[in-house]
């Protein structure tokens, strides 16, 4: 629980999608690849925690 990441990351995101010159694209990329780092990090996070 790290609120200042997320708002890093909010206003990263906010900061690329708003760029009118192909800003959407590169935007949806940046999500695109957050969500996969999370989900990454919540797969090694829960398998973890089985371990102990």
């Amino acid at each position: 629980q790290d609120p200042s990441g997320e708002d890093l990351v909010e206003s990263v995101t906010v900061k690329v999608t708003e760029k009118g010159d192909g800003g959407d694209g590169l935007g949806l990329m940046i999500i695109v690849i957050v969500i996969v780092l999370l989900a990454i990090v919540g797969v090694v996070a829960f398998m973890l925690m089985r371990r102990k």
